[in-house]
């Protein structure tokens, strides 16, 4: 069964490349600009995994988190925050956002996808 995951970011030229991996290596792929567009994209998707950056307009990345680490039908969801503002990024581990890595959009293509099969593997839910 092909693995479905959600990219949230404002920057299209991101997401598009971001995009264009996972599908290069076989995930399937929804996309969202806020953390609005991605909470209302949930309801109409079954996502095995968020890659979401931190600044963003309407809802930024913490907010998303914090909204999905709430929601009892969306808080088993695994969460990588991506972000090239790193030292926010630091600001949001020690936050009450809980997401499950903490990548900087610098990030290897090779590394990124480790740490995707890391927290969507079967046995990443046993």
């Amino acid at each position: 069964m092909t693995q479905t995951i959600l990219i949230v970011d404002d920057d299209d030229m991101i997401r598009e490349l971001v995009a264009y991996i996972l599908q290069m290596s076989q995930y399937a792929v929804v996309e969202a600009t806020d953390g609005q567009d991605a909470l209302h994209k949930l309801n109409y998707s079954n996502i095995d995994l968020i890659i979401t950056d931190l600044r963003m307009p309407i809802m930024d990345g913490l907010e998303l988190i914090q909204s999905l680490r709430n929601n009892r039908n969306y808080k088993g969801i695994p969460i990588i925050l991506y972000s090239a503002d790193i030292d926010n990024a630091f600001d949001a581990i020690n936050s009450n956002a809980r997401a499950d890595k903490y990548l900087n959009k610098t990030t290897n293509t090779k590394t990124l996808l480790a740490h995707i099969s890391q927290l969507i593997s079967p046995m990443a839910y046993n």
